[in-house]
């Protein structure tokens, strides 16, 4: 053979080198696809796993009313099914990306060849790849796990290999439903429902030709042709897969020109955790859910685990969308209202200037902080950073996003201005929330203030709980009390009492009286600063007088207060050793959760009982499967008396009616039905309005993180200012919708005889002009009784001793006997 190839002529030498290497490269390529094919750059995926493809699925929020509030997910995803796809979006598709898709079988050997003469040879690099749907399909499935040339090649070889089974196994129609169901389109949007539904708020099957062309266009380079960030472009490439419609006959001309004139129009809708409805109700939500799967996996194999984030469950909630959706709107129009008061009120100045521990604080707890202590920055290199202005983007205090340049001390003292709040509407009967509120903006202000663990003092908001336990305990709503300032000491044993004073009325000129020391004494005020005439309990409570209703909890008893407050559902509550609380418990001192305010509210609007809170209802998995539920909740025990109940609804009525909640009624024009209290806590730090109706309980807390800054007046920090103008405002357009008269056309139930009597009484009278027993002598015998006492005194002391009382009683029946003696012989 050698001889032979020796013989040869130079020429026919070249060529059978030629020839072997060729040879050689085949068996190259051929040994090298047998050996990705055998598993040497991985195991390629076997029949089983292709007929079980399945995409991480977002979890979905559900409110009551079945729309979804939101999502929990790694990649947001939301799968679909062919027959729900627009035509003109699967026609974009093919037309863009794989005109050939319908006629190949997984690869297109035509396109290879373009490949390789109009880019490989002529360097044309706008002349398209070659890959196909199909091809595409398996790269997303399944990643290249390497970037170097030969795990590349590999990569290569396998797409082709697993396009040639998935075509095998699926039809063309079910590839392109698994395509659009797995490609990424921006945003962290995966699959086109996800897609369609954030850029233009619809579903796949509602996009018009335009729009479809627009997803279609991003494809390419999904950042790139973004058409939220560049409109431009993503116009361009529209317009270029709408021509190679027209190219491919989808189109005619005429309709290619029309449709290219169009403007490009998004409706963009986010749907991050940071976005859309009851942000702060869907994180919390997200740990309690966690915590109940990790529960049921305790039970299941590793392969059949629940992933919150890749699962596609879908979990139900008593949640109201509408009514949400309401509050929230009430809330920002009256925050932005009161953050502009607040801002006026402080005029630039900083309220936190008398405790500058307020501004270090929140500077150590800021992430920028703590990314330069974990490089061990100087103290001095943590100021200069601090003082360096950087561009950031913040929360203005109208409510908008903003990028602006500032320094991250200014950026500090921006959000520490910020007003906050929490909201939560529960119907009494069931427990069902229909609103949670957590905070003004969970992107820029994370605590979520309607959670368990939030607590503030509650303020006067704590009155009802109070006055209806002494009604339960007998007292009566038409006792009068005195407005006037007391004192009260504590005693080691006894506790607190009443302080008493000596009385100065009948004193001689000049003569002094001995007073207790008041040094420690503790005189609850009015925060009107009025302390004449006589409030009954329900006037008490209407006007919410401080100096009154210490005295209602005095007379009901510190521990039973404390007994019925946590039957009443308050945790936490302050009970020295003898288990009595302290008597400012009833001016609000107690630090207590929205949350269980709502419940407490709850059972004065059911009649007196308990009722659980409720806002998860079921989880279902991807298959249909329930996999938890929570049972409606059932009425819980009775906490006060049925009489009780409805003395003390009737007296919350009259708060609305005429006293600190008025503004409901004057100002918002509200003609429902509607028990409520308004609370404010020390130098105004807290704002609170605790509603009622039939229906609906609804609790409003309004104020800042740091209970430092604060409002300086109680005109403008008051409850009634603060957090009842967010209610009557969700009152207001709750009335205007129809479904939800059963809501605000439900009527408290009516006073029996026997309660109408017990309640008919004026709220305050005219303490009575009355004179001491001394002064009534004085004007009877015109002379000083207390000299005339004494000189009795001693006209006493001159008498006999008088002799026992059973001697005297003898003594009586023997003059009795001798009188009869003499008349009748």
């Amino acid at each position: 053979m050698l001889n032979s190839f020796l013989r040869l002529s130079i020429f026919g030498k070249i060529m059978v080198v030629l020839l072997c290497f060729f040879l050689a490269g085949c068996l190259s390529v051929v040994g090298f696809v047998w050996s990705v094919k055998w598993g040497t750059f991985g195991d390629l995926p076997v029949e089983q796993d292709l007929r079980k493809i399945e995409n991480a699925q977002a979890s979905l929020v559900y409110s009551e009313d079945g729309r979804i509030l939101g999502k929990y997910f790694i990649q947001e995803r939301s799968n679909i099914k062919y027959e729900d796809l627009s035509p003109d979006l699967v026609h974009a598709l093919v037309a863009t990306e794989d005109a050939r898709f319908f006629e190949h079988d997984g690869v297109d050997y035509r396109a290879w060849g373009r490949v390789l003469v109009k880019t490989v040879i002529l360097g044309q690099r706008s002349a398209g790849g070659g890959s196909t749907l199909t091809q595409q399909l398996a790269k997303n499935l399944f990643p290249r796990d390497g970037y170097g040339k030969l795990d590349l090649a590999a990569s290569k070889i396998k797409e082709v290999l697993i396009a040639r089974q998935i075509e095998s196994i699926y039809s063309k129609e079910e590839i392109i439903n698994l395509y659009l169901n797995t490609v990424p389109f921006g945003d962290n949007s995966y699959g086109i429902r996800t897609a369609a539904r954030k850029f233009f708020s619809k579903e796949p099957k509602e996009l018009s030709l335009q729009e479809s062309a627009v997803l279609i266009g991003m494809l390419k380079a999904n950042y790139y042709y973004n058409p939220r960030v560049f409109p431009e472009r993503s116009k361009e490439r529209r317009d270029v897969v709408i021509s190679q419609m027209e190219k491919y006959g989808y189109l005619n001309a005429q309709q290619e020109d029309s449709l290219q004139q169009l403007p490009l129009e998004i409706k963009y809708r986010s749907t991050g955790e940071n976005e859309g409805l009851a942000t702060y109700f869907r994180e919390q939500l997200k740990f309690e859910v966690k915590d109940i799967l990790d529960s049921i996996n305790l039970h299941l194999e590793a392969k059949d685990r629940y992933d919150l984030n890749r699962d596609g469950l879908k979990i139900h909630t008593t949640l109201n969308y509408r009514m949400q959706e309401l509050a929230e709107e009430a809330m920002r129009e009256h925050m932005t209202d009161l953050q502009k008061s607040f801002d006026a009120h402080w005029k630039g100045k900083k309220p936190w200037a008398r405790h500058p521990e307020v501004f270090e604080r929140a500077k150590r707890n800021s992430n920028r902080y703590k990314e330069l202590k974990a490089r061990n920055a100087s103290k001095e290199e943590i100021e200069e950073a601090f003082n360096t202005p950087v561009s950031m983007e913040i929360l203005t205090h109208e409510f908008k996003r903003e990028k602006l340049v500032m320094t991250p001390n200014d950026s500090l003292s921006h959000f520490l201005h910020f007003l906050n709040m929490g909201m939560i509407a529960m119907e009494p009967r069931s427990g069902e929330v229909k609103v949670y509120i957590g905070g003004i903006d969970h992107r820029y202000l994370k605590i979520n203030h309607a959670k368990d663990s939030y607590k503030r003092q509650v303020g006067s908001t704590i009155k009802p709980l109070v006055y209806a336990t002494a009604l339960d305990q007998g007292a009566k709503a038409c006792n009068y009390y005195p407005a006037a300032k007391q004192y009260y000491l504590e005693d080691p044993k006894k506790g607190w009492l009443l302080a008493k004073l000596p009385s100065t009325e009948d004193l001689e000129e000049g003569e002094e009286v001995e007073m207790p020391d008041l040094e420690d004494a503790w005189a609850p005020g009015n925060a009107d600063g009025k302390y004449e005439g006589l409030y009954s309990m329900k006037g008490a409570l209407t006007n919410s007088v401080n100096t009154v209703s210490v005295q209602v909890e005095m007379e009901a008893g510190l521990v039973t207060v404390g007994d019925y407050l946590e039957e009443f559902g308050l945790s936490g509550i302050e009970r020295d050793n003898e288990d009595r609380v302290p008597p400012s418990t009833v001016l609000g001192t107690p630090e207590v959760s929205i949350q269980e305010m709502v419940n407490a509210y709850a059972v004065l609007a059911n009649g007196g009982y308990k009722v659980r809170p409720r806002y998860l209802t079921k989880i279902v998995d991807g298959l249909g499967n329930v996999i938890y539920e929570q049972a409606p909740a059932e009425r819980g025990e009775r906490v006060i008396k049925q009489s009780t109940d409805h003395q003390i609804l009737a007296m919350m009525q009259n708060v609305v009616n005429n006293g600190t909640g008025g503004r409901l009624r004057y100002v918002y024009g509200l003609k429902n039905d509607l028990a409520g209290k308004t609370g404010t806590t020390q130098s105004n730090t807290d704002g609170w309005f605790m509603a009622m109706t039939p229906r609906l309980v609804v609790g409003t807390w309004v104020g800042n993180d740091e209970p430092a800054i604060r409002w300086r007046s109680t005109r403008l920090g008051q409850g009634a200012n603060t957090a009842l103008p967010v209610f009557g405002k969700f009152m207001q357009k709750l009335n205007k919708e129809s479904a939800f008269r059963q809501i605000t056309h439900s009527r408290f139930p009516s006073l029996t005889h026997y309660e109408l009597q017990a309640m008919n009484c004026e709220d305050w009278i005219e303490e009575p002009e009355t004179k001491s027993f001394n002064d009534v002598l004085k004007d009877i015998f015109k002379s000083d009784p207390i000299k005339k006492q004494e000189r009795i005194q001693k006209r006493e002391e001159k008498r006999e001793p008088r002799e026992p009382k059973e001697f005297r009683k003898h003594k009586r029946k023997k003059k009795k006997k001798k009188f009869f003696d003499k008349i009748f012989g």
